[in-house]
C-alpha cells in the first residue's frame, strides 16, 4: 500500500517545488495537495494521509482551524502534521508543541533535506 502524504498551502509555487522533492526522493509515495483547509478537511472525510505538511496562514480555514476539527472526524492517532510556516511567532511554536497531531514545525521555505527528514522521522517505510 502506498504511503500518503498531503500538502496544504496557498502557495502553489511552494506545493509544486515540495511535490518535485518528495516524488524525487520518494517515489512511492502518493501526493495530494489542497490550496486551504476546507479543501483538506472535506478530503479528510473521506480518506486519511500518513503525513500532513500543513500551513498555518491559509484563507478560507487556516491551519489551526483544521487542527482543531481533526478530533471531530475521529482520525487514525499515527497521522502526522508537520507544521510549515513562515510565522517567527514563538507562540505558535508552543501551541504547535501543544498539539497531539502536531510532530514537527519547519519554517519555510523547505529545503530538499528538511522533507527528507520530515518524511523520514514521520512515514515508515
Amino acid at each position: 500500500m502506498h504511503k500518503k502524504i498531503w500538502i496544504v498551502d496557498d502557495d502553489r509555487i511552494y506545493r509544486l517545488s515540495a511535490i518535485a522533492f518528495i516524488k524525487l526522493l520518494f517515489p512511492e509515495v502518493e501526493i495530494n495537495e489542497y490550496e486551504n483547509g476546507k479543501q483538506a478537511l472535506d478530503a479528510l472525510k473521506n480518506n486519511q494521509p500518513d503525513l500532513i505538511l500543513l500551513d498555518l496562514n491559509m484563507p478560507i480555514i487556516d491551519g489551526w482551524d483544521l487542527l482543531n476539527e481533526f478530533d471531530d472526524l475521529s482520525l487514525k492517532r499515527e497521522l502526522k502534521v508537520c507544521l510549515v510556516s513562515s510565522s517567527l511567532d514563538l507562540n505558535d511554536r508552543e501551541r504547535a508543541r501543544s498539539n497531539p497531531y502536531v510532530s514537527d514545525f519547519k519554517l519555510k521555505p523547505l529545503s530538499e533535506n528538511d522533507l527528507k527528514e520530515i518524511i523520514s522521522n514521520s512515514i515508515e517505510f
